[in-house]
C-alpha cells in the first residue's frame, strides 16, 4: 500500500480507518492486477489503466463511488442499500460483507468492461 493511502486511512476516526481497511483488502484482491492509490482525493483502484472504483470515509459513512450504473446495479445486488447520485452510502454499523462487497466490485468491473472503459 503506498503512504498516500496509508495517509489517508491514518487520518480517518477509527470505525470508518476499520471499514475502509476491510474494504481495501478486498478490493486488492477482487480486481486483478490492481493497486490502491489516492485519486480525487480519496482511494481508487486501478483497472487496466484506468481507476474506475473507489472508497471514501466520511462522518457518518463509508462510500463506494463507481458511477450511476454501479448504484442501480447495486440496488439489484443489495435491494435496502443506501445510493445517493452516483454513491453508495453504508452505514457504519451496517457495513457490507466480504460477499457483498465482491458482488458489487464485479458488478462494477462488467460495467467497466461493457463500455469499453468508458463508464
Amino acid at each position: 500500500m503506498n503512504q498516500e493511502v496509508l495517509d489517508y486511512l491514518a487520518a480517518q476516526p477509527t470505525r470508518q480507518r476499520e471499514l475502509l481497511q476491510q474494504m481495501h483488502d478486498v478490493a486488492i484482491s477482487a480486481i486483478p492486477n490492481t493497486e490502491s492509490i489516492i485519486s480525487y482525493g480519496i482511494i481508487g483502484f486501478r483497472y487496466q489503466n484506468k481507476v474506475p472504483f473507489f472508497i471514501s470515509g466520511w462522518r457518518n459513512h463509508v462510500s463506494i463511488h463507481g458511477g450511476r450504473a454501479l448504484g442501480e446495479r447495486a440496488k439489484k445486488i443489495i435491494p435496502d442499500i443506501k445510493v445517493v447520485g452516483t454513491t453508495i452510502q453504508i452505514a457504519l454499523d451496517r457495513p457490507l460483507s466480504e460477499d457483498q462487497l465482491r458482488a458489487i466490485i464485479a458488478t462494477r468491473l462488467e460495467i467497466f468492461d461493457e463500455s469499453g472503459g468508458k463508464l
